[in-house]
């Protein structure tokens, strides 16, 4: 037996902020080593993503919740993102980037200097060719998020898509299906539904769909059709998500009506 200790990795931290249309959203976690994510803060808070003295919010919310000052990611909600898969005549990195960056100008009506973008390879098939996933975003809607939250005295450090937290939180849960089975992951928000489709952890297919929790709390019987034709799954599949929605919601109505506060809900 090896009696010299063995070097213990250090815990990092990481913190990420979601601006929505509706919502503040922001999750620290900690991965202490090999171990999987824990979430140390989780806080939602009623926004609205254009409202004057946003930066104050973001400001008060990290004082109230004792966050941690480091370089932030900033999450874009999936509805305020283009995705597209493409299939690549190629296997060569430089070629690649070079063939993505002459499809976005085809990929959205903006003007090359209106958006960014980025994309992540999927795979290579047999044939020479490559699959990869392609990001793209207005200019403006990204730099008001990341305006917001540097007016709060933070850093960014990065930014992604939604869709990707819900990819790294299945990784981080110890979900993978065996022999390459794909996993639909279904977000339900107050206004729009965010659904991926994963292999090998990695996203095939990512789509947003403009109906929401809200939605389907107003009008139960006239929303579950379109939601299960939305993601393609059929009416008794949808059904179990919308009842998910409505016992959560209603578990957090009975808490405030204790008088417990929460920070949490599907609105």
């Amino acid at each position: 037996m090896n009696d010299k200790a063995r070097p213990t990795q250090p815990r990092k931290t990481v913190v990420a902020v979601e601006i929505g249309q509706e919502w503040l959203k922001i999750v620290q976690a900690e991965r202490d080593g090999a171990r999987a994510v824990q979430v140390s803060r989780l806080c939602m808070r009623p926004v609205k993503e254009d409202q004057p003295g946003l930066h104050e919010e973001i400001r008060t919310v990290w004082r109230d919740q004792r966050l941690a000052r480091l370089p932030v990611m900033v999450s874009l909600p999936r509805q305020l993102a283009t995705m597209r898969t493409l299939k690549l005549p190629s296997t060569d990195a430089s070629e690649i980037a070079d063939m993505v960056d002459m499809q976005v100008g085809k990929l959205t009506p903006y003007s090359r200097d209106e958006i960014v973008w980025d994309y992540r390879i999927l795979g290579v098939e047999r044939e020479g060719y490559t699959r990869v996933l392609v990001a793209i975003a207005q200019r403006a809607v990204v730099r008001q998020r990341v305006n917001a939250i540097e007016e709060a005295g933070l850093e960014v450090d990065s930014v992604t898509v939604s869709s990707e937290g819900l990819i790294e939180w299945m990784s981080a849960a110890g979900i993978d299906p065996a022999n390459g089975r794909g996993v639909m992951l279904v977000d339900v928000d107050s206004l729009c539904t965010d659904v991926v489709v994963s292999v090998n952890d990695k996203a095939l297919f990512a789509r947003s769909i403009r109906i929401g929790a809200r939605h389907i709390e107003e009008d139960y019987a006239r929303w579950v059709e379109r939601f299960g034709a939305a993601l393609l799954i059929d009416r008794f599949a949808a059904a179990s998500v919308v009842r998910a929605v409505k016992a959560f919601n209603a578990a957090i109505d009975e808490q405030e009506g204790r008088g417990r506060k929460t920070e949490a809900r599907f609105a």
